[in-house]
């Protein structure tokens, strides 16, 4: 199963550290996991740029992923 963990760094609901801490997790584990930071962001999206940097990364995993 792939793993997709998506975390804007400035998220006031949960830490960035908790995203962080899932991605090396489940590489120690060996998963296979892409992990997107999004900078200056925040829990909603609201930043227009991080929207689009989140459509086109679903986007690229879906189509390497997905045949």
């Amino acid at each position: 199963m792939l793993r997709f963990v998506l975390y804007d760094d400035k998220d006031r609901v949960v830490d960035v550290y908790h995203s962080r801490e899932m991605f090396d997790e489940l590489e120690g584990f060996d998963k296979q996991v892409e992990y997107l930071e999004l900078e200056n962001g925040n829990h909603y999206l609201e930043i227009e740029q991080n929207r689009l940097d989140t459509l086109n990364a679903f986007d690229k995993f879906l189509s390497q992923h997905l045949k």
